[in-house]
């Protein structure tokens, strides 16, 4: 059962279905693949009170009491495929070629209910957040090898590439309404928040190693390669205030962000390995 439980809080219902694909292509290439689709809906109902008593040491005690009620509802979607090709090129040529594709959505809505009573001072209010995520991801592996005449000699090639992205578009709105009963007559404040938060990030990454195997004299062998590493991230972040509906959406630039980062790393290297006798190199 452990396959199938479902750690997350509140009702959840999940449906999947998928199918998986392997088959010669011709003499030389087999091709495998699968394909999956996965929909979760989550429906969460719940409440919370957090009491606190202080006392004064004369018999008087203060009170403040934090009463919450809470709703979630969320629908993610998840497509999957992979595939891997195997191709002999030659007798003395392979190469593999491996891609994967993953696209999800996710829409949720969360509405709260909040009371604060803290003595002669309360404050109730309502909380709304609704959004909306898609997730695009891609990957790309690639494995070549070539052998020679000479034994031992070869050419070693591997090549990894992915790219993940995020898109999100929140709204927020928060009512609230305080109300001091310490002065006559007592006095109410409300407040009122409407934002818009638009996030974008995006990462990209490339790994390749090549490599050259020589076998030399008196049974030793010599490997030179050449790695390199590069990655790409950019993520920015922009509030947009909405709370006066009549005028156009407001830019908030000390709730925004924008940063990107790149990092590219090249590295030659040489191993040489040598046998010594038959039980150590």
């Amino acid at each position: 059962m452990a396959d199938f439980a479902d750690p997350t809080d509140g009702v959840n219902k999940i449906s999947s279905v998928g199918a998986s694909f392997s088959s010669p292509l011709s003499k030389t290439v087999n091709a495998s693949g699968k394909y999956s689709f996965t929909q979760r809906n989550n429906y969460t109902v719940g409440n919370s009170l957090l009491q606190s008593i202080y006392g004064s040491g004369k018999g008087v005690n203060t009170s403040i009491s934090n009463y919450e009620d809470y709703r979630i509802k969320s629908v993610d979607r998840t497509h999957k495929m992979d595939w891997d090709f195997d191709m002999k090129l030659s007798a003395k040529d392979q190469l593999k070629i491996s891609p994967k594709l993953s696209w999800t959505n996710s829409t949720s809505r969360t509405l709260k209910d909040r009371r604060i009573k803290n003595n002669r001072l309360s404050s109730t209010g309502n909380y709304e957040a609704a959004n909306s995520t898609e997730s695009p991801a891609a990957a790309l592996d690639l494995f070549y090898t070539r052998s020679f005449d000479k034994p031992g000699r070869k050419i070693l090639y591997t090549f990894h590439t992915d790219f993940n992205a995020l898109d999100k578009d929140e709204v927020l709105r928060d009512n609230n309404k305080g109300i001091d009963s310490t002065v006559a007559p007592p006095k109410i404040t409300e407040t009122f928040l409407n934002q818009m938060i638009r996030t974008d990030n995006e990462s990209k990454n490339i790994q390749s190693r090549l490599s050259l195997v020589e076998p030399v004299d008196l049974g030793g062998v010599l490997e030179i390669n050449y790695d390199l590493d590069y990655t790409k991230i950019d993520a920015s972040r922009s509030t947009f205030d909405h709370t006066n509906s009549e005028k156009e959406p407001i830019f908030i630039d000390s709730l925004s962000s924008k940063y990107n980062y790149s990092f590219a790393s090249n590295k030659v290297g040489m191993i040489y390995r040598q046998d010594v006798g038959k039980t150590s190199n």
